[in-house]
């Protein structure tokens, strides 16, 4: 018997159905929301707070892990990452190195990606994992109406209680989809998707 093909979803339906997805990989995200909340006391060494004794005693802070998550922070910022980019054969050397050039300024000055992998660290240690969104929209140009420019190459790090995972996934890696819900100021979205306003 010949397979079915799948059905191409548009407009509302294709909206209604990423809603769906949404919502049920958010339910697993927010079953973890409760022990990230302990993670976040522990961090800061809060956690035998209203734990006392006597009323007019402090309470003790017993914290190794900041110190931890701080030393592996001290390391990675004294070091900056040299990105390399490899030629395919001798004829393409001269390419290699002009992206090479490229790809570390990106890297380096567009990006800050330096300060964000400092973030992605303490994500880690509280959450378990870090999530960065790296992006590039339409060609930069200069919108006169609005006078800003439009487009650029970005990177975001992602809240991780706004991450979700298609919950039919025993492992990330499995997943048929993944997305990030975030907040965003009205005028930007509006002026991002225009025809939606």
């Amino acid at each position: 018997m010949p397979e079915k093909t799948p059905k191409i979803l548009e407009g509302k339906e294709l909206e209604a159905h990423l809603d769906d997805l949404e919502r049920a990989g958010m339910v697993v995200t927010r079953q973890w929301y409760g022990l990230w909340s302990t993670a976040v006391q522990y961090l800061w060494g809060e956690q035998l707070q209203g734990i006392k004794r006597n009323p007019d005693w402090d309470y003790i802070i017993i914290n190794y892990i900041y110190p931890l998550v701080m030393q592996g922070i001290a390391k990675l910022s004294k070091n900056s990452p040299k990105l390399l980019a490899r030629a395919w054969n001798e004829k393409d050397t001269d390419w290699a190195e002009h992206w090479q050039g490229l790809l570390q300024y990106v890297w380096e000055q567009v990006l800050n990606m330096r300060e964000d992998v400092v973030r992605a660290m303490l994500d880690s240690a509280v959450y378990g994992y870090a999530v960065g969104k790296v992006y590039w929209e339409p060609k930069v140009h200069w919108d006169d109406k609005a006078k800003i420019w439009v487009g650029e190459v970005g990177h975001r790090l992602i809240h991780p209680c706004g991450f979700w995972v298609d919950p039919r996934a025993e492992r990330i890696v499995d997943a048929e989809c993944c997305g990030t819900v975030r907040k965003v100021a009205l005028e930007w979205a509006i002026h991002q998707w225009p025809k939606f306003e």
